[in-house]
């Protein structure tokens, strides 16, 4: 028994630098977005959403196709290659060729993001307006809104306007002068 311990412990020790060293799944909050591509230079958007998950992994090599998000005056924010699929592999070794395949890409969010575009060969297939799909337009500013893509719920970013502390300074002023008429009566 004693030796069956001391050999667990020994194992223990061995694997805690292992788990020591492994790094925690860091969320943050990104753009996850479905699309279905087709072979002849077409696509549609599926379903996105905006909220916590981890990037998607992307491929090193340059290929034909990617994903850009872009800001208010299209400046490139992120952009990556992306590589659908158009086959199935089946046993034993067949392979199936499709016309569209469907794409899961989670991309980082940035508040003044705009649109997001795939491309094939340097042409856009797919142009999402996030303040169209993210947008809920329901007068609140919720979840993944902001005054970029959703200015309907959230507005513009300004200050206090100048007309109506003006308004407000001769409505205080009014009121005042009855208040005086009120105590001289």
């Amino acid at each position: 028994m004693e030796t069956k311990q001391i050999a667990i412990g020994f194992l223990l020790l061995l694997v805690m630098p292992v788990f020591a060293r492994a790094e925690p799944v860091k969320l943050e909050t990104v753009y996850s977005m479905f699309a279905e591509i087709y072979k002849n230079d077409y696509s549609v958007l599926k379903n996105i959403t905006s909220g916590a998950g981890t990037i998607s992994t992307f491929p090193v090599d340059p290929k034909e196709y990617s994903i850009k998000v872009l800001g208010p005056r299209n400046e490139i924010l992120f952009s990556r290659d992306i590589e659908p699929s158009f086959e199935v592999f089946l046993e034993p070794l067949e392979v199936i060729e499709l016309n569209s395949t469907i794409i899961h890409a989670r991309v980082p969010y940035f508040d003044n993001a705009v649109r997001i575009k795939i491309y094939h060969l340097g042409k856009a297939i797919l142009d999402v307006d996030l303040s169209k799909e993210i947008c809920d337009n329901n007068f609140m500013c919720g979840d993944g809104e902001n005054s970029y893509n959703c200015p309907s719920d959230c507005g513009t970013k300004k200050g206090f306007p100048w007309v109506m502390y003006i308004i407000i300074v001769l409505l205080l002023f009014a009121l005042i002068i009855l208040f005086l008429k009120f105590l001289r009566k």
